[in-house]
């Protein structure tokens, strides 16, 4: 049962991200995604642990341009908050 909820659970929190041109990522890698969390005076703080952690990349694509290259990977939660170790 522990197995069902943790494939139930592992697709409903998934992110699309894009970033500067990274050749080197394929799908199935685990990346370390922070995210800023901003405060009421629009000043940014530690690192969100609401969002920020581990993430499994399931989708990767590469563009590829004259004036610019960028990758976009969708993602999947593999953690929930950061750990000492992440």
């Amino acid at each position: 049962s522990q197995r069902k909820v943790r494939y139930n659970t592992f697709y409903t929190q998934m992110i699309s991200v894009q970033i500067p041109l990274a050749s080197y990522l394929e799908a199935g890698q685990v990346v370390k995604l922070l995210f800023p969390k901003i405060n009421a005076e629009g000043k940014e703080d530690l690192d969100s642990p609401n969002l920020s952690g581990l993430y499994i990349i399931t989708d990767v694509r590469h563009h590829f341009d004259s004036t610019y290259s960028l990758t976009t990977i969708n993602v999947a939660r593999d953690t929930f908050g950061l750990t000492k170790n992440s």
